[in-house]
């Protein structure tokens, strides 16, 4: 195992230390320094100016935003910035969320599989200095109605391969990650579900003949030190909320008012997400938005698909004994299915349903509150507070 540190969003007030944190990285012997982008600062530009004041330590792409970049553009500054470093320069793809994409880029947010399959495919051509022609569903250089002729990248990297590696998240996209990527950028890792992802990882690999090649597994996990859990979380609240609910905004109507008002949330109460997919039960929960369960995470107990001895509240109160930070009575599961609401039934806590899903009030109607509405939650939460 090897070590490295993702400076995260340039811009986000850790700008000061940031530099001397990437220093004071490679002196430790660390292996790579990872930026990110969204709507803000570029990672391009931070990733130059870590490189020009360290030596030995890689610096990485975590990542480039697939819609804001053009194919030929990333393969361009990957050379740059291979050439710049002295062949220390790691691409990281993705193809971030809908709101960025098509909120900030004006890039649909479709087919992301086959743009991102066809984006690498043109990159590697690219950085291998042939002439890129390519004939694509989503892309095809050149142009075959204009002036255009193929071309070659000028630069010459400092390495023939430069690494590449993909942010994925659901099983399909993992599996892409394993059949065209050198590495995977765990933005959302659960060392209890490693083996299933890394299961879809080595199935891609088989797929494209390459298991006997050598793969990069990136986990990315937000360190916060200090003795006060809600203090050590505010600092990645809003990330933790951010995205996942940008994730999820195509996916259920609502989602983003849910875990936006969750976010809000006054913390006279403590939360418990019940059907939420796992990215967002992981996040939040990790962000300290209340007493968020997912199993084996920190040994705050179990979610709701595993319920076979103890229910999740006395789950959490095993793990943390007498400091368990959530009292019962103060406990509300904020669910979208009848599962939530029994399952808030058997551990004796209080319900509130979101018609976010397949389900409507009258479905939910066993539940303590239903907003109707999602923007309704919080003031929902207030009044049971």
């Amino acid at each position: 195992m090897r070590l490295g540190v993702n400076l995260g969003y340039w811009g986000a007030g850790n700008d000061a230390d940031n530099l001397a944190l990437a220093v004071e990285a490679e002196r430790l012997g660390y292996s790579v320094v990872w930026a990110a982008e969204a709507y803000g600062s570029d990672a391009a530009t931070v990733l130059a100016w870590i490189a020009a004041h360290t030596s030995t330590i890689d610096v990485g792409s975590a990542i480039f935003q697939i819609p804001g970049r053009t194919p030929a553009l990333s393969a361009m500054t990957a050379a740059t910035l291979d050439t710049l470093s002295g062949g220390r320069f790691r691409l990281g793809l993705g193809v971030s969320g809908p709101q960025v994409s098509e909120g900030w880029h004006g890039v649909r947010f479709d087919k992301p599989l086959g743009r991102t399959r066809e984006y690498v495919e043109i990159v590697r051509l690219a950085l291998s200095r042939e002439k890129v022609q390519y004939d694509g569903t989503h892309w095809t250089l050149p142009l075959p109605d204009g002036p255009g002729k193929a071309l070659r990248l000028t630069v010459h990297p400092a390495r023939e391969n430069i690494p590449v590696y993909l942010a994925a998240v659901g099983p399909k996209n993992l599996e892409l990650t394993g059949e065209i990527a050198d590495g995977w950028l765990a933005i959302f890792f659960a060392p209890e579900y490693a083996k299933d992802s890394l299961g879809q990882i080595r199935a891609g690999q088989d797929k494209a003949g390459r298991t006997e090649q050598a793969f990069d597994v990136v986990p990315t996990v937000p360190v916060v030190v200090g003795a006060d859990v809600q203090a050590c979380a505010e600092p990645v609240r809003h990330y933790a909320a951010l995205v996942p609910s940008d994730l999820r905004a195509k996916v259920t109507p609502g989602m983003p008012e849910v875990l936006e008002a969750l976010a809000r949330t006054d913390r006279r109460l403590s939360l418990v997400t019940g059907n939420l997919e796992p990215i967002a039960r992981l996040k939040l929960r990790a962000a300290g938005l209340g007493s968020f369960f997912a199993r084996g995470q920190g040994g705050f107990g179990s979610d709701h698909e595993d319920r076979t001895e103890l229910p999740a509240v006395a789950r959490a109160r095993a793990g943390h004994g007498a400091r368990a930070p959530w009292p019962r009575e103060r406990t509300v599961v904020i669910g979208d299915t009848p599962r939530d609401i029994a399952c808030a039934r058997a551990d004796g806590v209080r319900c509130v349903a979101v018609t976010t899903g397949p389900f409507g009030a009258a479905d939910l109607r066993d539940a303590d509150a239903v907003a109707a509405d999602p923007a309704q939650l919080a003031a929902t939460l207030d009044e049971l507070a």
